[in-house]
């Protein structure tokens, strides 16, 4: 993990995007689980947990992830205990799109905030 901040800081001062940077490393074999939980501890630095996971969904490095994608990834992280979400409440009574923000367990329930487990 430093020599990969070492080179997305190189990168990032040569005036390569960060979506740029996620892009290549997702075609080198790059899990996307592992770029989720790079990009949430990076979110966590800025903003203490837990966070919505909507914002992390938007940031510029994991952009090019599908939902279906990035809700795989982050499913993967919680089974794997990387990661707590919180589940949604209520989340069928929000309207469609609101709930695309949300991840979904592929089983019914619907998280709303995701936190890095040290």
């Amino acid at each position: 993990r430093p020599s990969l901040e070492r080179l997305r800081e190189e990168w990032r001062r040569l005036g390569i995007r960060e979506d740029e940077v996620a892009r290549f490393l997702a075609g080198r074999g790059a899990p996307a689980a592992e770029l989720v939980l790079e990009e949430l501890r990076q979110m966590e630095q800025e903003s203490p947990p837990p966070n919505p996971v909507a914002r992390l969904r938007a940031r510029a490095a994991l952009r090019h992830l599908a939902k279906e994608e990035f809700d795989r990834a982050a499913m993967e992280l919680l089974r794997h205990g990387r990661i707590y979400m919180a589940p949604h409440d209520h989340a069928l009574a929000l309207p469609e799109a609101e709930r695309q923000k949300l991840v979904w367990s592929g089983e019914g329930t619907y998280y709303v905030s995701i936190t890095a487990r040290r």
